[in-house]
């Protein structure tokens, strides 16, 4: 009977024997690789869940991203409602995953003072979003208790960004808060009728921390990630990727096919602005073409990743922009008196007597020249 026993195959034991070591190299690499991005990586320093809460907070996870859709969807509540729920739940889910502090490795471990900040502040944004109606109508009356509720939610919220981005974010919110506080007691030193109307404007309006990207994120971004996670988890984002690279995985890319992209774009405007629409102007263009033009800028230097060359490139849209804090800041130190005789620099050109022929010209020069310079400072990346 011992010679009709299967005999092992060596080969196959030692493919075998392979692919086991190369499954257990991964997942040290992949241990390596979590440890390092918790360490440096700031969205990466989360809690540690195990067992039954970490379901739990998985079907929290999977309820609020079927609650998105459908708000997203079927809702026609007040966007200060809407917008104001969606915070509260973002407060709940946020303390719930990241610590106060790097290197928190404990198991299903949440602080009391976790547990006292993420009620509080969802406590906060659910409160406004079931009174939002009547909160509206009072505008800048506002009670002595929404004061309070609207300084609770927002200082939480800062707390959670500084959680999830940094320092530096809470340095910028914080200098940012200051400025407002000043500018406020500049015009009235009461300080309750400053904090009143910076609680208002930030808590309770869509221009504070309820206002367009809040919303963004509520309407558009969220529901790209729920579904780009469902498409990994299900496998179809692998078989785009496979289709993608059947059709061009052929072709080298890089940067020579969005040097295509840049030189379109470029091609375009000087075939529409500088041929048929040069001065005098009949058509303007307006925020929609500008916008992504702007945002087609940004997006090449991402891409060619060199962020910093947007500095030279758009370095009127900065000198427009200093011109707007240099003239509000000065008028207010000076109370009443003006740097400029109109801001931003272009008004203040006009009044000087520069024709508006004259200004484009100059614009476009020093835009031309810190091209230039912004292309010999990086010529030898590429070439």
């Amino acid at each position: 009977m011992g010679l009709f026993k299967k005999q092992k195959d060596p080969v196959v034991e030692m493919e075998k024997d392979l692919v086991h070591e190369g499954n257990e190299m991964e997942h040290d690499i992949q241990a390596d690789v979590d440890a390092v991005m918790k360490k440096y990586d700031r969205e990466s320093n989360t809690r540690v869940w195990e067992g039954i809460p970490k379901t739990m907070l998985r079907a929290l996870m999977a309820s609020f991203s079927v609650y998105c859709i459908l708000m997203t969807l079927f809702s026609k509540a007040l966007p200060e409602r809407r917008l104001s729920l969606f915070l509260g739940f973002i407060v709940i889910i946020g303390y719930l995953v990241y610590p106060a502090k790097k290197g928190d490795t404990r198991v299903n471990h949440v602080p009391w003072y976790d547990w006292i900040l993420m009620v509080l502040g969802a406590g906060s944004f659910f409160y406004f979003a079931i009174n939002a109606f009547s909160i509206i109508q009072l505008a800048t009356k506002l009670q002595p208790i929404h004061i309070v509720i609207g300084t609770i939610g927002i200082l939480v919220l800062i707390e959670l960004c500084r959680r999830c981005v940094g320092l530096p974010i809470l340095c910028v919110l914080c200098a940012l808060l200051i400025y407002t506080f000043y500018n406020q007691l500049s015009w009235d030193p009461s300080f309750y009728k400053a904090l009143k109307n910076i609680v208002y404007k930030l808590f309770y309006t869509t221009s504070g921390v309820i206002g367009t990207p809040v919303s963004v994120c509520y309407t558009y971004i969220v529901l790209f990630i729920i579904f780009g996670a469902f498409l990994e988890r299900t496998g179809i984002a692998n078989f785009f990727i496979s289709f993608a690279n059947r059709l061009a995985g052929w072709s080298s890319g890089g940067p020579a096919k969005v040097a295509v992209i840049s030189s379109a774009l470029c091609g375009s405007l000087l075939g529409f602005y500088a041929l048929y629409n040069r001065h005098p102007a009949k058509c303007f263009m307006g925020d929609t073409g500008s916008l992504f033009l702007g945002g087609a800028v940004a997006a090449l230097a991402f891409a060619f990743d060199m962020p910093l060359v947007l500095i030279p490139v758009g370095i009127i849209y900065i000198l427009e922009t200093l011109s707007d804090i240099i003239q509000v800041g000065y008028f207010k130190a000076t109370h009443g008196k003006r740097f400029f005789k109109m801001a931003p620099l272009h008004h203040h050109l006009e009044r000087c007597g520069w024709s508006e022929v004259k200004i484009v010209t100059v614009f476009v020069s020093i835009t031309a020249v810190f091209c230039l310079l912004a292309y010999y400072g990086i010529r030898g990346r590429y070439l």
